[in-house]
């Protein structure tokens, strides 16, 4: 058995001492029953109550609740930058307690993505476990990803590393972890509770049962052990060297295992203090742009005019008809010869090109209509492409921006669009932009709908 904590997370010593002194009476008449309450107080964090000096950071953010299995999560996100990282908290915490390095990241030109944990924070639940952590972590990252970078604390960290062993489907565009006090696995956290609560072999081993049952596997699975896999992602690891929760050599085993990975030790933080801590959220800040390269896209109007922009326009509209998507074909000759000029003869039209120094990246098209609902005009996004090798990258979010500040000058009650159902990462952009399902009253979704015809002068 590893050294234990010399405490528990944010579990007071009153708290600690009612609880070791019911399970020492219940131990005395039943391992059994000792240890179905032993589990139960394993899974139940104390909820962290909101400092009042993150209250205001935190009310700035845009909120998502979000499904993760059968636990419903509290995410925030603020920032709209081109790359994106997720913050994830520790057992007993919240996100808001990561709201100063949250608030660094976004002034930094990130977009941030935190979120309570199941029974954390806003998040409702009564208990709470790794493998829902995990679960949060994998809903957040599909549902509002794409993720470039992860950092999280304590028990955060530790489902962070955990993913690896699933290399989920988001796991592709993740360029680098930071892992702040992290713990080599479940299995210290199940020998550190058993120890601070004075539990013993009989009721430890009817504990162990029910964390199999309950998880379909030991808590040997959940490791980052330094016989185990080694991480292949560029990775921080911080660490206090007296943390009296997770011991500093936790992370000193870790490093050699990590092929592009480096410590930072502080020495008077302690377990909790690290993500608050100005200087350290600054070296984690470095870490993340190192290497970073800074987005030059800028985004104007179209002069429909200018046989350059013109130009742009088609190749770009014929990038996104080759692409699968667009349907894997290029647009017929007849069509790329009399599309500018159509659009030049359609005084609703609006039109935005994204440029990359001097190579145009991107266009959106976009038409003005009438809602008669609400009497005032409305703009429909009718196409929006990206080249291929330049997606992700924020530019598709540049380009709705540019439409949406259009359109408020206009004064359109809104913007809309269709979309594919199978193609997710639209979908997710512009879900993450706002857009959602077009309702009216307690009717179902509205359905976009097409039929086609045939010019008249084609029909004479």
């Amino acid at each position: 058995m590893q050294p234990a904590a010399q405490r528990l997370p944010n579990v007071p010593a009153s708290r600690l001492g009612r609880r070791k002194s019911l399970l020492q009476l219940l131990q005395a008449l039943s391992p059994r029953l000792a240890g179905r309450v032993a589990f139960t107080l394993f899974l139940k964090p104390v909820r962290r109550e909101l400092h009042a000096n993150d209250a205001s950071f935190m009310a700035s953010a845009k909120l998502h609740l979000l499904q993760a299995g059968a636990d419903r999560v509290q995410a925030y996100e603020w920032g709209a930058g081109a790359r994106t990282v997720v913050i994830l908290h520790g057992w007993g915490s919240r996100a808001a307690r990561l709201a100063p390095l949250a608030s660094v990241l976004a002034e930094r030109g990130w977009r941030v993505l935190a979120f309570d944990a199941p029974g954390h924070g806003l998040s409702p639940g009564r208990s709470s476990s790794l493998p829902q952590f995990m679960a949060a972590l994998d809903a957040v990252a599909t549902q509002l990803g794409p993720v470039q970078a992860m950092i999280g604390h304590s028990l955060g960290a530790l489902a962070i590393a955990c993913q690896r062993a699933s290399v989920p489907p988001w796991f592709g565009s993740l360029d680098k972890v930071v892992l702040v006090s992290m713990p080599n696995g479940a299995a210290f956290l199940v020998d550190s509770f058993q120890q601070m609560l004075g539990i013993g072999a009989a009721t430890a081993q009817q504990l162990l049962t029910r964390f199999r049952r309950r998880f379909d596997a030991a808590p040997e699975l959940f490791s980052v052990s330094p016989d185990s896999q080694p991480l292949q992602l560029a990775t921080l690891l911080v660490h206090d060297r007296n943390d009296d929760i997770v011991p500093f050599a936790h992370s000193e085993q870790l490093l050699p295992r990590l092929t592009n990975g480096r410590l930072l030790a502080t020495d008077t933080l302690g377990h909790s203090a690290l993500t608050r801590d100005a200087a350290t959220i600054q070296a984690i800040g470095g870490f993340l742009d190192a290497g970073v390269v800074a987005t030059t896209v800028q985004v104007r109007r179209a002069d429909l005019h200018d046989a350059a922009d013109a130009t742009a326009i088609v190749q770009l509209l014929n990038a996104y008809a080759t692409d699968q998507r667009g349907g894997g074909a290029p647009l017929p000759d007849a069509v790329q010869a009399r599309l500018v000029a159509g659009l030049l003869a359609t005084p609703t039209a609006r039109v935005w090109l994204a440029f990359d120094g001097l190579e145009a990246v991107g266009v959106c098209v976009g038409f003005l209509g009438y809602s008669t609902f609400q009497a005032r005009p409305l703009l429909n996004i009718h196409d929006l492409a990206v080249l291929p090798g330049r997606r992700g990258r924020g530019t598709g979010r540049a380009l709705l921006a540019a439409a949406e500040a259009q359109a408020l000058t206009e004064a359109c009650c809104r913007l809309t669009l269709e979309v594919q159902d199978d193609n997710t990462p639209a979908r997710q952009l512009y879900e993450r932009f706002g857009f959602r399902d077009v309702r009216y009253g307690n009717s179902g979704p509205t359905r976009f709908l097409g039929k086609p015809l045939q010019p008249i002068d084609v029909m004479i």
